[in-house]
């Protein structure tokens, strides 16, 4: 679609409102036509937009009450994971760090994980279980955190990341150490 295209353009160029403006425009197009999927995609990419200019909150909202909602109705269990994955990084990025949010943020990428695993994403396996098993490991859960730390090496290495798979050995050994 032309205005998508344009809109991609524009968010390139950094001008960000006229972007929002025309996937808005897209996103109605969409609805009017009762076309739920593009319309979950135009909303996806207006989240994108808010994020990048730090409106968290905004952008959260509508990731978890518009394009979850349509992925479950959908039975799209390859998008409800990939949505759950930002969620919980939209709330890191927002700073609250109370109990009730570090569940939330765990039970999203948990969900994330499962059904990556479930699929056998490497590249969103891999990607998932990198933060999961971080948090684990700051939630003092060091064994999962370590399992979890090998299924997303193991997933890096069949897609031959290496500064991934690097990355993620290094943290392993600064798990075990922090242990000792």
């Amino acid at each position: 679609m032309l205005l998508t295209q344009a809109a991609e353009r524009f968010r390139q160029v950094g001008d960000l409102v006229e972007a929002e403006r025309l996937l808005n425009e897209v996103k109605r197009h969409f609805e009017k036509l009762g076309y739920m999927h593009e319309r979950a995609v135009t909303l996806g990419k207006i989240a994108d937009i808010l994020q990048a200019r730090g409106e968290f909150d905004e952008a959260l909202r509508i990731r978890r009450e518009e394009v979850l909602p349509i992925s479950q109705q959908m039975g799209e269990i390859h998008n409800f994971a990939y949505m759950l994955y930002p969620c919980a990084m939209l709330r890191t990025k927002r700073g609250v760090y109370d109990q009730e949010n570090l569940k939330i943020i765990a039970d999203e990428l948990a969900e994330s994980f499962a059904i990556s695993r479930h699929l056998g994403q490497a590249d969103f396996l891999a990607e998932v279980a990198f933060y999961f098993g971080q948090l684990l490991a700051v939630s003092s859960n060091r064994e999962a955190a370590l399992t979890v730390l090998d299924e997303a090496a193991a997933a890096a290495e069949k897609l031959r990341w290496q500064n991934r798979v690097v990355a993620i050995r290094q943290l392993q050994e600064q798990i075990r150490a922090s242990g000792e």
